[in-house]
Parts: structure tokens; sequence; C-alpha cells
């Protein structure tokens, strides 16, 4: 397995109150498959995607990428997981505002060992014609795809998404998926 999830629990505590964001879960995901965690607002979808891509801490349980736990690392081996091993489509895209979009792709492409093409990525989310515009200047669907490109400009071994198509039409919601599976295959 690439990715093996194990036990995972997440338990916030603030105070007397404690929230249980995650209860032992468990799932396997091999090399090149793709995988839709679903539920309802609030059911910590974005908790187990942060866990899986080095941003939050476990309460306990295992993590496991391409044979390498990740739940002990350090806060400099996480930052080199992160920078090594994934990419990430937030639900909020997270763009820098001061730079255009070829910048904002631009910026992770030096992150990784093997990037993509830029120009290949921006033809393939449909942004040639915007590429000198900065995000204020965008559509939501747009930032999007922007921040699409950003996370596969580096060519992650895993690419987290939370909520990648929640802005985009059908039909390039369709592509978008069509294209992590020409880039993941």
């Amino acid at each position: 397995m690439f990715l093996a999830v194990d036990s995972l629990t997440k338990e916030y505590i603030s105070g007397e109150s404690k929230f249980l964001a995650l209860d032992n879960v468990s799932f396997s995901v091999s090399k090149g498959e793709i995988a839709v965690i679903l539920g309802p607002s609030g059911s910590g979808k974005s908790t187990l995607m942060n866990i899986i891509g080095g941003l939050e801490r476990a309460t306990s349980g295992s993590v496991q990428i391409d044979g390498k736990e990740i739940i002990s690392l350090n806060s400099k081996e996480l930052a080199l997981y992160r920078r090594n091993y994934v990419g990430f489509v937030f639900q909020f895209y997270n763009l820098i505002p001061n730079l255009t979009v070829r910048e904002n792709i631009e910026v992770c492409a030096h992150l990784g060992t093997d990037p993509l093409d830029i120009d290949f990525l921006i033809e393939k989310v449909g942004l040639n014609n915007h590429m000198h515009k900065y995000p204020s200047q965008l559509s939501g669907g747009q930032q999007q795809r922007v921040a699409i490109a950003r996370a596969l400009i580096k060519n992650p071994k895993l690419l987290l998404c939370d909520e990648p198509t929640g802005a985009l039409d059908s039909k390039t919601s369709r592509e978008v998926l069509e294209l992590f599976e020409e880039i993941f295959s």
C-alpha cells in the first residue's frame, strides 16, 4: 500500500471540553489510485487530510506513506515530507495575492526535484489567457485552477485535495479529474 492509515484518532481539547474529530479511522490506498472521502461538514475530512499531509498531529494511530511512518516525525522531518511527497489543493485556495497566476505556480515548482512543465499545466487547467493576472482579478473557478496547478507542479507522490472541484463547472471538473488521472497513472 502506498498510503496506510491505521486506528487514527484526533482529539481536540479546549479547557474542560473535548472534541473527537477522528475516531479510530483505518483505510489504505494503492499507488495510482484515486480515493474520495465523503462525509457531512464537520465530520473530520479536512482534519484527516491535514494529518496525512503533515500539517496537524494525530492524538494516536499510524499513517504510513510509501512504507514510512509520518506520525512520529519531528517538525523538520515533516517539512521535508511535505516538500518531497505532498501536493495540497486547499479548499480556500491560499494563493499569494501579490503574485500572478504564473508566479503562484512557479513558487511551488522550486520545491520539487522533478517538477512538471509549467506551460503544460497552465494550458491543461485553461489559464493561458490569465497567467499574468493576480488572484483578485480571477473568478473563484479560475483561482481554484491556479491552486490545482500549483499543487501539481512539483509532481508530488501524494496529492491531497479539499473540495478540488467545488468552485468549478461540471465540464472543468471533469477535465481536472482527467488531469489527475493523466499525471498519477
